[in-house]
């Protein structure tokens, strides 16, 4: 037996630097895939976060990686703490955040917890507003955030691994396994994270001043992802995903109360996955179907609190994809069902959602473009509702290295079920908040050299929200 991989595991996590290695494989034949780039001729405005900078964010969490290198607003707690995202103003259950494609906001509030995501598991992240959103569902205001953990199926076997250590007892660790078998693909991540929080801070609550060490601060996370690719064919694949993780972690109180250890959370969460996809010479058919399981505890010994929260979530979707001419379009279909179980709602609660839709992107001229979408969507308690957008792009010069875009949409969000359950402050009346938004955008790219450019993009919008649910504090401040 060659123990050579498991000894070489073995140093790597007592070294900490990261290593790789290569065996022999049977190499396919390469194909090339042509196509038109979709964000360059609608009316998307997408930052793309550089994969230099994720490659040296590994030990970071999604919401610390998102702050530095993107233009979105980044709710952060502290290290380990909430940490949400929200896009031109809008709050994070604004933001729509997807995974692989499948939508990933948390049923109760509709938001991502971004602490809870390590920015190592993910080998692409794009950010996009404007018309584009609908695409993938309502209710994104402010815009879509998509994670990528995409399997490379060109590349040959590897494994690899790193750790970081840090101040205040923060270890972070990854090992990374790909194997390949013909027209099988594999690929797992093991990953943990930790810290103790327990710096030291200058304090003023006594008549003396003193230092005082950060108490209640901790926090592990861990898990595995697994995820497998299977050719059925030469132009089929199908793609099952599996994401487990759990995490505890200690809530601090204010620097300018009194420390103590009285509150903790809780959290697991299992994800589920699969999807798969058949090409022919020109069209693309495509299904999805996925299952995700949060559990929350939450404690707090000196108000004697237990909370335990239950959100589960089903997705099944199919589209397709095709081309006439000049237009290329999608059909789709999708639906989702919540199911919640929570101490703070009176009882079991759950919401169907069917959406209908259709986008097309035609060629009106050789430097100018228009886009849409319309989706329709149906639930039991909210009815039908029609959303459409619209983009049009238009090159500048005859290179087609500037481009000027233009979009409109309509869009809406339905209360989340905490909007509508939560006791105290739930409010079962609440009608769904309303969004008409606009926006300009120019890309423009430049070539300084001949392997050397320079790319700049900047936009102006407009955005009205009626009907908008916010939470205020009652009389006790809570």
């Amino acid at each position: 037996m060659n123990r050579t991989p498991y000894i070489s595991l073995f140093c790597m996590l007592l070294t900490g630097f990261s290593l790789s290695a290569q065996h022999d494989t049977t190499v396919l034949a390469p194909h090339t895939v042509t196509g038109r780039n979709v964000y360059d001729i609608s009316g998307y405005h997408t930052t793309t976060v550089d994969s230099l900078h994720m490659h040296y964010a590994v030990g970071e969490t999604l919401g610390e990686l998102l702050q530095t290198v993107t233009p979105s607003a980044v709710r952060d707690y502290g290290t380990g703490q909430l940490s949400t995202v929200g896009i031109r103003g809008g709050a994070a259950e604004h933001t729509q955040i997807t995974w692989n494609g499948f939508r990933i906001n948390q049923a109760m509030n509709g938001q991502t917890d971004l602490s809870l995501l390590s920015a190592g598991l993910f080998n692409a992240i794009h950010l996009e507003t404007g018309a584009g959103s609908l695409i993938h569902g309502s209710g994104a205001f402010g815009g879509l955030l998509a994670l990528s953990s995409r399997i490379d199926t060109s590349q040959l076997p590897y494994y690899s691994g790193s750790y970081e250590r840090g101040s205040f007892s923060k270890e972070v660790s990854r090992i990374l396994l790909f194997n390949t078998a013909k027209r099988f693909f594999l690929k797992t991540t093991l990953f943990q994270d930790k810290a103790l929080n327990d710096y030291e801070y200058y304090s003023r609550l006594l008549a003396t001043p003193s230092c005082e060490k950060r108490a209640n601060a901790y926090y592990a996370t861990g898990g595995v992802m697994q995820q497998a690719v299977y050719q059925t064919g030469k132009r089929s694949a199908i793609e099952v995903l599996l994401w487990h993780q759990e995490t505890d972690k200690g809530i601090p109180r204010p620097v300018h109360l009194p420390q103590d250890d009285g509150q903790s959370q809780s959290d697991k969460m299992m994800k589920l996955f699969v999807n798969g996809n058949h090409y022919s010479n020109k069209n693309r058919f495509a299904w999805r179907a996925g299952y995700q399981n949060n559990r929350m505890r939450f404690l707090d010994e000196r108000y004697r609190i237990d909370a335990k929260h239950n959100a589960q979530n089903i997705q099944t979707a199919l589209s397709l994809d095709g081309q006439k001419g000049a237009l290329d379009f999608r059909l789709g279909i999708d639906y989702e069902y919540q199911f919640v179980r929570s101490s703070e709602y009176q009882g079991e609660k759950e919401r169907h959602v069917l959406s209908l839709y259709a986008t097309g992107n035609i060629k009106l001229h050789e430097r100018f473009y228009m886009f849409a979408v319309a989706r329709n969507e149906i639930s039991e308690a909210y009815g039908c509702h029609f959303l459409p957008s619209i983009g049009a792009g238009f090159f500048i010069d005859k290179h087609k290295q500037h481009i000027l875009r233009l979009s409109g949409i309509k869009n809406h969000k339905v209360p989340t079920l905490n909007d509508i359950y939560w006791e105290p402050g739930g409010n079962s009346a609440l009608i769904p908040e309303n969004g008409l938004s606009g926006e300009l955008d120019y890309k423009g790219t430049v070539l300084l050299k001949k392997r050397t450019k320079a790319t700049m993009q900047t936009a102006a919008y407009y955005q009205d929200i009626s009907q908008r649910i916010t939470w205020m504090p009652d009389g006790t401040g809570i």
